[in-house]
């Protein structure tokens, strides 16, 4: 007996099921408040601004988390204003003790830092269309100081003595060490590794099958002290200068940023994760005996059914499982099965008709398999679409499991917008292609 059977079902749906893994290299420019953040004894601080340059790569192991590392570069700065007097104890060449005076007047000095940054981070993506998301990410970044100066650019020092045992302060003596400071102090400033959380929250547009935009806003705050404990006087009775965030007017210095980045992501490649596909191969039934009775199946709606019993007299010759799938191709174009974008509820009220016969003819069947084909219409990337055509098999696979059919006889396949049941020139034919195809194959 030789036994050909064909079924075909139409289902869409669109779930987010996570089954596609995606890779993306990630490029970014921005700019914003980056502001090397302290409070400074008897001055004031302004915050500076700063840029941005990173390289990323990100890894989603399904479509909407993954996470994400790279290297970039970071801008900082700030700037002090000290008015006040210090005063230090000293003895000058005669042995006298006095009290060594510092007067400084709008004194203005600038800090910069450049630092490499290194994130790990956490992403979220969701897209509303197929053409536009959003992007947010969290998680922590070391800044690495490559360089850190600082530059007086404003302001005057002038130094004197103070003998209390006199009660006299003296000015205006150089070779005391006494004068008025008219020299623009700069060097170089030695910061720790900063350690910061940080949080990204952005806007992605897909320009073409490779390439999205990114426009986004970042956040980034550190936790620990980039100067040391052990510091001097801004400026010393034996001329020494240090910088204010070297100094004992600062006690904490912390780097934080917020700004708008401007971005492009390359899409790097994706893994599908998918069941093992069965290659329809020639199958020679001619003498296959069963070992159970089935009963023929006629006029099946929307599957058709066809078993042919033939008399042994003469061998017929061997039969394809291709053929069959041809013929179910045409069956297709009779199932009405539709369902809206985004959803998994079908428009009609017969979702379960097309499933209940297919799954007693495999139950009864068990040498049977069947194969489910899901498809998309054209909008979106073929990557985006090949998530959706096997999130809308694994549908068909869960309603027919449901109804007692073995997971070993379903084999699950996406084939995104590659087979379109009808060109996808408009919303109708779209609609049409959002679906799935069901195929029995006997193994």
């Amino acid at each position: 007996m030789k036994r050909y059977i064909t079924a075909i079902g139409l289902i869409a749906a669109i779930t987010t099921h996570a089954q596609d893994r995606s890779a993306y290299f990630n490029v970014n420019l921005g700019g914003g408040a980056h502001t090397l953040k302290y409070d400074l004894q008897n001055g004031s601080v302004k915050g500076g601004i700063g840029g941005t340059f990173n390289l990323d790569y990100s890894y989603f192991f399904n479509p909407s988390w993954g996470l994400s590392s790279g290297l970039g570069f970071y801008s900082a700065q700030a700037k002090g204003k000290l008015n006040y007097v210090s005063e230090m104890a000293a003895v000058d060449q005669d042995g006298d003790g006095y009290m060594f005076r510092t007067y400084f007047n709008d004194w203005e000095e600038k800090q910069k830092s450049v630092l490499l940054d290194i994130p790990l981070g956490i992403h979220y993506q969701r897209w509303f269309n197929g053409k536009n998301g959003i992007l947010a990410s969290v998680g922590l970044m070391v800044f690495i100081p490559i360089s850190s100066s600082y530059k007086v650019t404003s302001g005057s020092l002038i130094t004197a003595g103070y003998y209390e045992q006199w009660n006299v302060e003296l000015r205006d003596l150089p070779q005391h060490g006494f004068s008025t400071i008219t020299s623009r102090p700069s060097g170089s400033i030695t910061l720790k590794p900063a350690y910061s959380a940080f949080a990204d929250l952005g806007w992605i547009h897909k320009l073409t099958e490779q390439y999205d935009l990114y426009v986004g806003g970042y956040f980034s705050y550190g936790f620990n002290n980039l100067i040391s404990v052990d510091k001097d006087d801004v400026y010393q009775s034996d001329g020494t200068y240090s910088s204010m965030l070297a100094s004992s007017s600062t006690d904490k210095v912390k780097l934080f940023t917020v700004g708008l980045k401007l971005g492009v992501r390359l899409h790097a490649g994706h893994r599908k994760k998918t069941s093992e596909i069965v290659v329809p191969v020639a199958v020679d039934t001619t003498s296959y005996e069963p070992e159970f009775t089935v009963q023929p199946i006629v006029n099946i709606e929307p599957m058709s059914v066809e078993i042919v019993e033939e008399a042994k007299v003469e061998p017929e010759p061997v039969v394809s499982i291709a053929d069959t799938v041809v013929k179910s191709q045409e069956i297709a174009k009779q199932i009405d099965l539709k369902f809206p974008l985004n959803s998994d509820v079908p428009l009609n009220d017969e979702f379960d008709n097309p499933f209940k016969e297919l799954a007693k003819t495999l139950i009864a069947n068990p040498t049977l398999k069947v194969r489910i084909k899901g498809h998309t219409c054209n909008i979106a990337s073929r990557e985006y679409n090949l998530t959706v055509g096997l999130a809308r098999a694994e549908v068909g696979k869960a309603k027919l499991m449901e109804m007692g059919v073995p997971e070993s006889q379903i084999i699950l396949e996406s084939k995104a917008f590659d087979e379109p049941l009808v060109p996808n020139t408009s919303e109708e034919n779209r609609a049409k292609n959002r679906r799935i195809e069901m195929i029995i194959e006997q193994h």
